[in-house]
């Protein structure tokens, strides 16, 4: 799994009740909100791709929330640690 598909699997996970809406990101260059997902679900993404890369939550405020690879290049040079995708996945009951 690459970032990409990561990140369309936590907007899933982030409004279980409305995954079914959720539009598939295909592209990098894509803004967030072409998935679908509403300022809520957007937060909670963030949440967890925070979590997930160790970053503080002072830090997280300043987090770009527009294009999925604004918010890649953001994370690795934010990051803490490395994320194994599917695991973190599995981690969110």
């Amino acid at each position: 799994m690459d970032f990409l598909g990561f990140v369309n699997e936590l907007a899933k996970k982030a409004a279980p009740v409305t995954a079914d809406d959720k539009i598939p990101l295909t592209d990098m260059a894509q803004k967030l909100s072409d998935s679908g997902m509403d300022s809520m679900d957007m937060l909670m993404v963030s949440i967890y791709l925070c979590e997930f890369y160790g970053i503080d939550e002072e830090t997280s405020k300043t987090m770009p929330m527009d294009t999925v690879q604004n918010v890649y290049d953001w994370l690795m040079d934010k990051k803490t640690r490395d994320v194994d995708f599917e695991r973190a996945l599995e981690s969110i009951k």
